[in-house]
């Protein structure tokens, strides 16, 4: 079988001529001798008209890490007065909160005993609750400790938003009985 003979450019690697040999193989492997450049002006001998169909997606992903807030804070400003089986009867005072680091825009306090740590929980937890805007002080009102039998939990939730996302932080709190005094 000789190819190169039949081919205009001669055997060397030619696109154009790859594809003709490949398309007329019957040809050349049925021993036909092929003239000089017999496909010019020869409509059988033309190409054959490919159709390709596709689909283009594209697509993108980020990541963007927002600090999540961090604060201290201090509950010896309050006071609480309970009954003598722990239920609060009187709550005062604001619990002073100090920025560490990155500073938060709102806090929500939840009630929910066993909130989770996964962000699913604390953003849920958070998008049920009331925010309200995070300043110096939370007066402890805030906590919602009126009657409520201690020991008793509240998660003081801070929020951070930056672009449209938001991280948190939990200051989980622990409300203990006070110990009573002995004669």
């Amino acid at each position: 079988m000789q190819i190169s003979s039949a081919l205009p450019c001669g055997g060397q690697v030619c696109l154009a001529c790859c594809q003709l040999a490949l398309d007329n193989r019957q040809h050349i492997g049925g021993h036909q001798r092929l003239e000089a450049q017999p496909w010019l002006g020869d409509a059988k001998w033309a190409l054959p008209s490919v159709t390709a169909t596709y689909a283009s997606v594209s697509g993108s992903a980020s990541e963007s890490q927002v600090p999540s807030p961090e604060y201290g804070a201090s509950f010896s400003g309050i006071t609480l007065q309970t009954d003598i089986d722990g239920n609060v009867e009187t709550a005062s005072g604001n619990v002073a909160m100090s920025a560490l680091g990155q500073t938060g825009e709102s806090y929500v306090i939840s009630s929910n005993q066993s909130l989770g740590s996964t962000f699913a929980a604390v953003d849920a937890a958070y998008s049920g609750g009331a925010a309200a805007t995070l300043g110096a002080t939370i007066d402890i009102a805030a906590f919602g400790l009126g009657s409520a039998q201690l020991p008793t939990v509240r998660n003081l939730i801070i929020s951070h938003t930056d672009s449209g996302v938001t991280a948190y932080e939990v200051i989980r709190v622990t409300f203990n009985r006070p110990a009573l005094d002995t004669p």
